[in-house]
């Protein structure tokens, strides 16, 4: 039987050799300095091994080799006379190898539009994480060997809650299905009407000191045949629901388990440490803070969990005297999957002890977020949130539902502190749109041949500034 060494060298002979005939492209390791990437047990793996990718792991750094990765970061920002960091923290559902690629195609841009891009890449793979839910966690513990052999007891679980679930499932996904094309309208899109009219009476009476509300616009159109088509394959969007919500469930709690361990590695849990040591993210925060420099937050869909913790985390520190983490000057959700609740929490515990700090939020449209077609629209529609709000999650209360929601979060804004008010600002994009996102996946998908939305370019999170780079309240219309 091969060894793993033995098995990971030919693997890397064999990535090599299709490099050379041009079936895989070589590593740039110049985006090296931009890229921080975990493993599902949040311990830094190698973005640069030729043995890693979709079907094998990548190598693990070393403490003392990750704190010189982190090392050569920093060393790479000040060489840049860049005054600015973009963190970038991808969503879930992704390929490790497709988000190296991601950094490879898009740092230089990122570099020439004025800013340091850094990629905190970590692993949200679907089957990688359902693999975990069924063969190692256990009510919070991960085991090699001893949790494998309750597997089939765990797959049944989640087919039998699925089977059980299916008449809730296929209820509320009509139900949505319904209100995208036009049949009825439902208590929430009423609240969301009702509150961006409260929130429009707020701007005209003092637009200085009002949440700032960007409204993009629906067509109105829900009729045309790709509907026709959407009823015609209801049958096999009730046949996928049934495995989604069967993998899903699981995969998504996994997830959310590996967003925490980001910053409690789980190796951290063994028994050897009397005190906590600056490891992952945390390091990484820590010694971007001794450059005095500031830095934006851009996350999409899951990676917003990421960023909520980094804010409490930064939150606690301060109240903590603690070590400091840097200057969050914008923090972008894009498409945000964390709960209003949590989101609330984070964001405005980190306002109230950073005056300069800015909150955007980046959304589809309501309408764009119901209709999104997938797979053929042979699985059920809507976004990942409507997925993540209808039957991977359980939500008890609109607060527990997607942040980065139309009809969830609007509804919301009222409680957002007065103080905090004009430092909030919410981008709801155009029902339809040549160069802008209207599905969930597009936030972070640029258009290779340039244009179309950038998740790094401020004008596309908010769309008036100031010649001194402040954000703007939106103009007042007639």
């Amino acid at each position: 039987m091969m060894t793993r060494e033995v098995w990971r060298a030919w693997l890397a002979v064999v990535v090599i050799c299709l490099g050379a005939v041009g079936c895989k492209a070589p590593f740039d390791e110049g985006v090296l300095p931009h890229i921080v990437m975990f493993d599902e047990d949040g311990d830094a793996i190698d973005a640069a091994d030729p043995g890693g990718g979709r079907y094998a792991a990548y190598d693990r750094l070393g403490d003392a080799e990750y704190a010189a990765r982190v090392k050569d970061t920093v060393d790479s920002i000040k060489a840049s006379g860049l005054d600015r960091v973009l963190i970038f923290v991808h969503g879930g559902l992704n390929e490790q190898p497709s988000t190296i690629d991601r950094a490879v195609d898009l740092y230089g841009d990122i570099l020439e539009s004025g800013s340091f891009p850094i990629f905190v890449n970590w692993q949200s793979n679907l089957i990688s994480s359902y693999g975990d839910h069924l063969f190692h966690v256990r009510q919070g513990r991960k085991y090699k060997i001893t949790a494998t052999p309750l597997f089939p007891f765990y797959l049944l679980g989640d087919v039998g809650r699925s089977a059980m679930r299916l008449p809730v499932v296929s209820v509320g996904q009509a139900r949505e299905a319904g209100q995208s094309v036009g049949c009825w309208e439902l208590e929430d899109r009423e609240a969301l009407t009702k509150a961006l009219g409260e929130l429009e009476r707020a701007r005209r009476r003092d637009p200085a000191t009002a949440i700032r509300i960007d409204r993009g616009t629906g067509t109105g159109d829900w009729f045309d045949l790709a509907t026709v088509w959407s009823w015609i394959t209801i049958p096999a969007k009730i046949v996928s629901g049934f495995i989604i919500d069967t993998a899903g469930t699981g995969s998504w709690a996994i997830m959310k388990r590996r967003v925490n361990l980001l910053f409690e590695q789980a190796s951290d849990f063994d028994g050897t440490r009397s005190e906590r040591e600056a490891r992952g993210l945390v390091l990484l925060m820590e010694e971007l803070a001794k450059l005095d420099i500031a830095v934006d937050l851009v996350s999409h869909s899951t990676g917003a969990l990421v960023v909520d913790r980094l804010l409490v985390e930064a939150s606690q520190r301060h109240h903590d005297n603690g070590a400091p983490f840097p200057a969050f000057r914008h923090i972008v959700y894009l498409a945000a999957a964390d709960s209003i609740r949590r989101n609330f929490d984070a964001t405005f515990g980190y306002l109230s002890h950073d005056e300069r700090a800015r909150v955007f939020h980046v959304m589809l449209h309501e309408d764009a977020e119901l209709a999104e077609a997938n797979k053929l629209d042979l699985a059920p529609r809507g976004s990942l949130l409507v997925w993540v709000d209808d039957f991977l999650d359980r939500p008890s209360s609109l607060l527990e539902r997607t942040a980065g929601r139309a009809d969830n979060l609007i509804a919301a804004l009222f409680l957002v502190p007065q103080e905090f008010r004009s430092r909030v600002h919410v981008r709801i994009l155009d029902e339809k749109s040549d160069d802008m996102p209207t599905k969930h996946a597009e936030f972070s998908h640029p258009c290779p041949t340039g244009g179309g939305f950038q998740f790094w370019e401020k004008t596309d999170w908010w769309r008036w500034w100031d010649p001194q780079g402040m954000p703007l309240p939106q103009p007042v219309g007639p």
